[in-house]
C-alpha cells in the first residue's frame, strides 16, 4: 500500500519548510481535509477528518497506481457501489474549494458521474461536481444546477486530469489542469454530508475510474494557487519514515515508524529560526528507529543538519545501524575522523566518498545519501559531491545521530527534517528537497538611545526571492514578526541592511532578530540583545523662596507621560499630564519637602529633588578681631565660626545654636570669608523694650519702635533713621522704646 504523509510540512509530498515555490505555505491555509488515498481514506491534514470507504459486498474500491506511476497510491472506483463518505458537511463551507486528480475509465456516453457530491437535507438541490449526461461537459450543482459549466472538455478521455471547483460569494468556478474552464454567478451553496465518487441522491451516479489527492478547503483558492497545486510534484513515493523533529521524534509519513530517544536530545530552532522545529544532539544521544537497513536494497537518506563540533573531532554519525548478532559491519553516513570528509559504510568502509567539504563548518547543510546496486552517492546542498561503488548492503536497526556499534561516534549539533526512502531519489527530487532558502544574520544594534536603536543585519542568500525583510523585537527572547517589526520591503541584492527601531522604552532590554520573508516562509537571523539608555531629562527644578511654589523646566519631553509631585513620605500631592510645555509650576499648600517624579510612556519613573531654594546660604566677610553678624536661616551650621557670643537676658553667653534674626559676636584671629547655610525663613525681627542684639534675615526697614541703632565695624556706628534699611547678615544693637 502507499504511504500517508503528514501535512505538518508536506503538501502532497512537498516540503513546505524549504521555500520551494511561491505559494506552498498558502496551500495549507484553510485546508479542512486532504485524502491522498494511499491505500486508505485517512485525512492527512491536522484536522483528522478521516473518511470511510463504503462498498457493497466488499466490492467497489481497490488500490490503484497514481498519476506518478506509484502503486497503491490512489483508489479505483468501480462505478456501481464504491464511494468514500467524509465527515464534512457542505453547509459548513461559506466558501469552498474542491480539488482532485482523476482518471475516468467509463464511456463518454455514460450518464452523470460524480467526483464529489452530497445528500440533500433541506428542500434545495444537492451538491455535485462531475461528468454531465452523455457528453464531454462538466456539470456543477450547488443548490442550483448548471449542466454545462464547462463544455466540450477533454476531462473524460481516460487520461489523468486535475479538476478544481471553487465557490465564494455566490460564484462557482471550474478549473481543469490548472486553467479556468467555466464559471457561474448564481450559486447559493447547499447542505448535506459530502461524499467522494458518488452523489447520494442519485445512486446511479457513481464515479468510474481512479481518484487521487482529494482536498477540501474552507476558502476559494486563487488561480495562482490552483496552478501551483496542479504543478506539485511527488515526494511521498517510497517515503518510509519522516522525522520532522517538531518537538518530538514521531514519524509523520503515516507508517507509524516513530522514533525513540536514546539519551537526551532537546528541541531547538531550525534553519529558519523557528523554535521547537529541530532537535539538538549532545554528542552522547540519538534516535532509535524501527527501520532495518537490510529491508532497503534501494535507499535514500536525507537530513538537514548544523554541526557544532570541531573538524578535529572523530567520527560523527548522521545515521547508522546496529549490526545484528554475528555481523560486524554496520551502516554509517557522517563525518570521518579528524577531517572535513564525508564517509560511508555499508559492509565496506569508504572514508572519503566526499573529500574536503564544508559540511562541518557550523552552518546549515542538506545531505542526501542514495544506495542502489552496490553504489552509494552523497549529495550536499543539492549537488553530488562523491560516489563510490563496490558496496554490499549491510543490516541492522537504523538510528539517527548515532552509530551504536561505535558509542563515541554520536552526532554533535542540530538535525532537522530527516527522511528515509525505499528508493533512489532523482536529481530533480533532490534539488526540490534542498531548494535553497534565503539566509541572513543579525549584528549588534547601534545608535542606541532611550527610545530607539538601529538594527544591523546581512542577507547572505536571496534563495527564491525576498518580498519583505527587516527586524523584529520583543522584551522576551525569540521574537517573531508577530511581535514588533520593521519592514524594509523586497530585496533583489544580498548584502547588509539597516532599519530604525523606534518606540522603545528607556532602560529596557530588547531581543532582536533580523528576518526575511519570501512568498511562503519567514526566516530569522541570529538573536542579539541590547538595553536602551536611561533618558535623564534636563530638569531645572526649584522651590521658590517662600517655599510655596514648585517650578521646573525641561529641555525635551522625550516620551514623558506625566509628572508626579510627592512629599517626603512618598505621597502623591499632584499629578500633571505632560503637554509639551517647556516649563511647569505647582502651588504648594505648605513648605513640606517635595520631589518630582517624571513618568514616561512605558511607566518608567525617575525621581528628581529640587535645587533647594529653601536652603539659604549667606557669605560673611569677617574682619580680624570682633565681628557682629546676624544669623539669616533656620538650623544654620555655625561650627565654622568658632566661639560665638550671644546677648540674652542682659548678659553675654557662648552658644552653638542661634535662632534667625538673632545677632552674635564672632572673634577672628585674621580676616576671612565664610559661608553659612540653613533653611530659608521669613522670620521677622522682634524687639524687646531696651537693648536688643539682632539682625535681619533679608534686607528690611528699621522697625518703627527702634530709637537708637548701632552697627559694628571695628567700632560702633550709629545708623540714622534716614538710612531706613537694615542689611541682611549684619548684626545690630537696637534700643527699642
Amino acid at each position: 500500500m502507499g504511504k500517508v504523509l503528514s501535512l505538518g510540512k508536506i503538501l502532497s509530498g512537498i516540503v513546505i519548510g524549504m521555500s520551494c515555490t511561491a505559494l506552498q505555505a498558502d496551500l495549507l491555509t484553510g485546508l479542512e481535509a486532504h485524502y491522498p488515498f494511499n491505500g486508505n481514506a485517512k485525512d492527512i491534514s491536522s484536522n483528522q477528518n478521516n473518511a470511510s470507504i463504503l462498498e457493497d459486498n466488499n466490492v467497489g474500491i481497490t488500490a490503484a497506481t497514481n498519476r506518478f506511476g506509484h502503486p497503491d497510491a490512489a483508489l479505483r472506483f468501480d462505478g456501481t457501489s464504491g464511494r468514500v463518505k467524509t465527515p464534512l458537511k457542505r453547509d459548513q463551507f461559506s466558501s469552498l474549494t474542491f480539488s482532485t486528480w482523476f482518471k475516468f475509465e467509463g464511456e463518454l456516453s455514460d450518464d452523470y458521474r460524480a467526483l464529489t457530491g452530497s445528500e440533500t437535507v433541506g428542500s434545495g438541490g444537492n451538491f455535485f461536481v462531475g461528468k454531465n449526461q452523455a457528453n464531454s461537459n462538466i456539470g456543477v450543482q450547488d443548490n442550483e444546477w448548471v449542466s454545462d459549466l464547462a463544455t466540450g472538455t477533454n476531462a473524460w478521455d481516460k487520461n489523468w486530469h486535475h479538476l478544481v471547483y471553487t465557490f465564494s460569494n455566490g460564484k462557482g468556478r471550474l478549473y481543469l489542469d490548472g486553467a479556468p474552464v467555466g464559471s457561474q454567478a448564481n450559486y447559493t451553496g447547499t447542505d448535506g454530508t459530502i461524499y467522494i465518487g458518488m452523489e447520494p441522491d442519485s445512486p446511479t451516479n457513481y464515479f468510474k475510474g481512479i481518484i487521487d489527492d482529494v482536498r477540501y478547503y474552507n476558502r476559494a483558492l486563487s488561480s495562482k494557487e490552483i496552478t501551483e497545486l496542479y504543478n506539485l510534484p511527488d515526494l511521498n513515493s517510497g517515503l518510509v519514515a519522516h522525522y520532522e523533529f517538531n518537538g518530538n521524534v514521531s514519524d509523520s509519513s503515516g507508517n507509524d515508524t516513530n522514533g525513540v530517544i536514546q539519551g537526551t536530545i532537546s528541541p531547538t530552532v531550525n534553519r529558519y529560526g523557528n523554535s521547537n522545529s529541530a532537535m539538538r544532539f549532545d554528542g552522547t544521544s540519538g534516535v532509535v528507529t524501527p527501520l532495518q537497513r537490510e529491508n532497503y536494497p534501494q535507499m535514500s537518506f536525507a537530513a538537514w543538519f548544523k554541526y557544532d563540533g570541531s573538524i578535529s573531532d572523530g567520527y560523527r554519525a548522521l545515521t547508522g545501524s546496529n549490526p545484528e548478532a554475528g555481523e560486524v559491519d554496520n551502516f554509517f553516513v557522517g563525518k570521518t575522523n579528524s577531517n572535513s570528509n564525508i564517509g560511508v559504510q555499508e559492509k565496506e568502509w569508504k572514508s572519503s566518498v566526499a573529500v574536503g567539504t564544508d559540511a562541518w563548518d557550523g552552518k546549515w547543510h542538506h545531505l542526501i545519501y542514495t544506495y542502489s546496486g552496490g553504489t552509494g552517492t552523497v549529495y550536499l546542498d543539492g549537488a553530488s559531491v562523491g560516489s563510490t561503488s563496490g558496496l554490499t548492503l549491510t543490516n541492522g536497526e537504523l538510528y539517527v545521530g548515532m552509530e551504536p556499534a561505535q558509542p563515541t561516534n554520536y552526532f554533535l549539533g542540530v538535525m532537522d527534517d530527516v527522511r528515509y526512502y525505499n528508493r533512489v531519489l532523482t536529481p530533480s527530487e533532490i534539488n526540490l528537497l534542498y531548494e535553497p532558502f534565503h539566509t541572513l544574520t543579525t549584528q549588534a544594534a547601534s545608535s542606541i538611545t532611550a527610545n530607539s536603536a538601529i538594527g544591523n543585519g546581512t542577507i547572505t542568500s536571496l534563495g527564491t526571492g525576498i518580498v519583505a525583510h527587516g527586524f523584529c523585537w520583543s522584551t522576551s527572547p525569540s521574537p517573531t514578526i508577530n511581535n514588533h517589526k520593521t519592514n524594509e520591503g523586497a530585496v533583489t541584492v544580498a548584502g547588509p541592511f539597516t532599519s530604525a527601531i523606534t518606540g522603545l522604552s528607556q532602560s529596557t532590554t530588547y531581543y532582536i532578530r533580523s528576518y526575511a520573508t519570501d512568498d511562503s516562509e519567514t526566516v530569522y537571523g541570529d538573536e542579539v540583545s541590547f538595553t536602551t539608555t536611561l533618558y535623564t531629562p534636563a530638569i531645572g527644578l526649584i522651590v521658590n523662596q517662600k517655599g510655596k511654589e514648585l517650578r521646573w523646566t525641561i529641555e525635551e519631553e522625550l516620551s514623558v507621560k506625566q509628572y508626579q509631585v510627592i512629599n517626603k513620605h512618598g505621597h502623591i500631592l499632584q499629578t500633571i499630564i505632560a503637554d509639551g510645555s517647556s516649563s511647569y509650576s505647582l502651588a504648594l499648600e505648605s513648605r513640606d519637602e517635595v520631589s518630582l517624579i517624571v513618568v514616561d510612556q512605558s511607566g518608567f519613573k525617575q525621581t528628581f529633588k529640587p535645587d533647594n531654594d529653601n536652603i539659604k546660604t549667606t557669605v560673611y566677610t569677617l574682619n580680624k578681631g570682633w565681628n557682629l553678624i546676624a544669623v539669616t536661616s533656620e538650623k544654620a551650621d555655625l561650627s565654622g565660626l568658632g566661639t560665638i557670643w550671644s546677648w540674652d537676658n542682659n548678659a553675654y553667653t557662648t552658644v552653638n545654636k542661634v535662632a534667625p534674626t538673632n545677632a552674635v559676636w564672632v572673634y577672628c584671629s585674621e580676616s576671612k570669608q565664610i559661608a553659612i547655610s540653613g533653611q530659608r525663613t521669613e522670620s521677622m525681627i522682634k524687639l524687646k523694650t531696651g537693648w536688643n542684639m539682632v539682625g535681619p534675615t533679608e534686607n528690611c526697614k528699621i522697625p518703627e519702635t527702634a530709637d537708637t541703632v548701632y552697627s559694628w565695624s571695628q567700632s560702633y556706628d550709629e545708623i540714622s533713621n534716614e538710612q531706613k534699611t537694615l542689611i541682611e547678615g549684619i548684626g545690630y544693637w537696637i534700643f527699642s522704646l
